[in-house]
């Protein structure tokens, strides 16, 4: 595919349709790299939902398995109104009236701590673990040398994931990484920033369609050598390690893989969760 689109591409350099299929190749092979599906949607691990699943709150565990089927497209949007499923409005309803956010938010925050491949105190490059107070995109981009950056946008990417439980989430990372030289790239290595998000909004930024609004920002801080392109991918994909802080409450940052994730951090139903990785340029751009 990669000969012919190449030729293809010579004799047609500006026909959409050529670059649109070399966009799909690039995009398949790192699906199949990352073991997050071919048709584009992120696959967070099963095991992510196992401790909300097997919780003593009958109302936690109820809301893990309608999360797992929203996630998983077998419980999707009504189709004529937009609307989320009913399943997923009063699960959420039942889990909010019973609990107060920020106590759910620590609870949710404990068991992800507690699963097996997540170590929490993941320190940043300066040494310190990024305790209570501080955002979660905050915390991802403190991995990233940002002092060449405008320091205004740098303070404003602190609010580019909601910073607390229940704020509304925001597609402004679209925006925003530009600014700060970020880029969107297919592939990821040690030092990219990974957004995550969930639901549906059309807006686009230079590869094509962003959909979602961001839940979750983590620094990628260890990828596993790509194979040759002849060469087999390791069942379920490549290790891909990243440092977040799902929480701007967490008394620390978490290291995990890429796809042990908090899965009540994608609770806008529609779409994902999605995840893109960003890499900033070391230069302005002339």
């Amino acid at each position: 595919a990669d000969k012919a689109l190449a030729g293809a591409l010579a004799l047609l350099p500006n026909d959409p349709s050529v670059t649109a299929a070399i966009k799909e190749v690039a995009l398949s092979r790192a699906y199949k790299y990352l073991g997050v599906g071919q048709d584009g949607k992120f696959a967070v691990h099963p095991s992510s939902y196992d401790p909300l699943l097997a919780s003593d709150n009958p109302l936690i565990a109820a809301h893990a398995k309608v999360l797992a089927a929203v996630h998983s497209g077998s419980l999707p949007n009504n189709a004529e109104t937009g609307e989320p499923p009913k399943e997923f409005v009063d699960a959420e309803a039942a889990l909010n009236d019973a609990i107060e956010p920020p106590a759910l938010q620590a609870i949710y925050t404990g068991l992800f701590g507690g699963l097996p491949d997540v170590a929490p105190d993941a320190r940043l490059p300066d040494g310190t673990g990024g305790g209570p107070g501080m955002a979660i995109a905050e915390f991802a981009l403190k991995h990233v040398p940002l002092a060449d950056a405008p320091q205004d946008a740098v303070a404003d990417a602190a609010y580019l994931v909601p910073p607390g439980h229940r704020w509304p989430k925001n597609n402004g990372f679209l925006r925003l990484l530009p600014i700060l030289r970020f880029s969107r790239v297919i592939l990821p290595q040690p030092g990219d920033i990974a957004v995550y998000t969930t639901g549906y909004v059309v807006e686009r930024d230079k590869l094509g369609f962003v959909r979602g609004q961001a839940a979750l920002m983590a620094a990628v801080v260890h990828v596993d050598p790509f194979p040759p392109d002849n060469q087999p991918v390791p069942e379920g994909g490549l290790s891909v390690l990243v440092h977040s802080k799902p929480a701007k409450e967490a008394s620390c940052g978490y290291r995990h893989a890429l796809r042990v994730v908090p899965p009540h951090l994608f609770s806008v139903p529609g779409g994902g969760p999605f995840v893109y990785f960003y890499r900033r340029s070391p230069q302005p751009n002339p």
